[in-house]
């Protein structure tokens, strides 16, 4: 019997508390045909069946949170069993109705990594981390307080009989399907998934060929790129890796039509993320527009794609900051990113806009000017402190972190301001007595007595 395996996609950003046990579900082979049921009886155990679909009917159609999850009285009942562990994922294959638990809830990185059920319900071979990877590669791994995380994605090759695993830092791993050995293969494995297979399994295919370009790679990736019946979200992946090989993939149109609000999140993401490789400083004004209105989920992607560009970008980040009717996420956006690029050239424009009446957009303007810093940053922000903004607070955190004689002035003045039994008046004297070293109570009356006659 041919023993069938799964695993789990996690990114390498996952935090271990963030993902939940997999229990209360029901997994479908792609083909419909077999399926898993999966529930937790009591803490930390995962009770199962095996089950086939019977024959005649609709094949079970796969769902994210399928309700009910029970089995068809009618289907076949193959196995059930109980593990006193609960994975954090399980798969079904087409070609025989067994699954692999991957990885355990509450200590990935910890237990049983992989651990094949057949269909007879029986544990048949498990891996663990330390026959994936060895110990300096573990090492790298990212660590939680229980967990190990260090799996950024895989796929299943049944017709070959092998799982290829993606490690962080992309090292690749293969374990065979028939005994669970463990393998590194060459770096081809990956072309073998760019022109078939489900489409979230070649983007990752193609995301880290895009990284470590194999050998043979550049007419495939190409190809796929400019074939208009391939899934966008994989030509748009062709299109980077070809790129980043040295040749020109034409997809200029593919990525501006990918990118418009109402495209699929994930597809406009990675479009947006990766539109200055494809059309260099002419994307620039494209992603100006992408970060045009309320944030979304391609938010961060235009304002990485911005900062990419370097100082290229400062003049229209600093038309951006000043377009007074746009929404405080497009406007301090435009200063986070002027953050990132670090220009001093955008310093004025940033001390400038501290005095916007948005605080959020005046936030991230302070935070900018500060971490990116000037010869006369000190002077600029006491000169602002002392006429008021609603920055007050900030900035006399700022002077708390470099203080100075010539902040004294500004700060009762921002004391002045401040309503009693409110952080703004604590940041505001604590402040103050960490420069002067007097304490002159909490009004600014009497702070400027007492310091009348230093």
């Amino acid at each position: 019997m041919r023993i069938t395996l799964l695993l789990l996609f996690l990114t390498s950003t996952a935090f271990a508390d963030r993902w939940g046990a997999y229990v209360e579900n029901r997994t479908v082979s792609p083909n419909g045909k077999h399926y898993v049921v999966a529930r937790s009886p009591e803490f930390m155990k995962l009770s199962f069946q095996i089950c086939r679909r019977r024959d005649g009917v609709a094949p079970l159609l796969p769902a994210e949170n399928p309700d009910p999850i029970d089995r068809d009285s009618e289907d076949k009942l193959l196995a059930e069993g109980q593990l006193d562990w609960c994975p954090i994922a399980i798969r079904v294959l087409d070609s025989e109705p067994s699954a692999v638990l991957f990885e355990k809830h509450g200590g990935v990185g910890r237990g049983n990594s992989l651990a094949l059920v057949d269909e007879k319900g029986q544990t048949r071979w498990t891996v663990q981390l330390d026959d994936l990877f060895t110990a300096q590669e573990i090492e790298k791994f990212m660590r939680t307080v229980s967990s190990i995380w260090w799996s950024q994605g895989w796929w299943i090759d049944e017709k070959r009989g092998k799982v290829v695993v993606v490690a962080t830092g992309d090292a690749l791993r293969e374990v065979d399907l028939k005994d669970g050995k463990v393998s590194t293969p060459p770096a081809k494995v990956l072309l073998l998934r760019v022109e078939e297979g489900p489409v979230a399994d070649r983007c990752l295919a193609l995301e880290v060929m895009s990284r470590i370009l194999p050998e043979g790679m550049t007419p495939w990736v190409t190809t796929v790129a400019q074939d208009e019946k391939q899934p966008v979200a994989v030509r748009l992946r062709a299109a980077i890796a070809s790129k980043k090989a040295g040749e020109d993939p034409r997809a200029g149109d593919l990525f501006l039509a990918a990118i418009p609000k109402g495209q699929p999140i994930d597809e406009r993401r990675y479009a947006i993320g990766h539109l200055g490789e494809i059309l260099g400083e002419k994307a620039i004004p494209h992603l100006r527009e992408a970060m045009r209105g309320t944030a979304d989920g391609a938010w961060g992607s235009a304002q990485e794609g911005l900062a990419a560009f370097g100082e290229h970008a400062v003049p229209v980040l600093i038309e951006m900051m000043k377009e007074v009717k746009e929404t405080p996420d497009y406007r301090g956006g435009a200063a986070h990113v002027l953050a990132k690029i670090g220009a001093r050239s955008s310093v004025p424009a940033l001390v400038e806009t501290i005095s916007d009446p948005v605080e959020y957009v005046a936030n991230a303007a302070a935070n900018a000017a500060i971490a990116i810093g000037a010869p006369d940053l000190e002077e600029k922000l006491a000169a602002i402190l002392l006429k008021g903004s609603t920055q007050d607070s900030r900035l006399a955190g700022y002077f708390e972190d470099h203080p100075g004689e010539r902040a004294v002035e500004a700060l009762v003045a921002a004391l002045g301001r401040t309503k009693p039994d409110t952080y703004d008046r604590r940041r505001v004297l604590q402040t103050l007595r960490k420069i002067t070293g007097k304490d002159f109570g909490e009004e600014a009356e009497d702070w400027k007595a007492g310091l009348k006659g230093r």
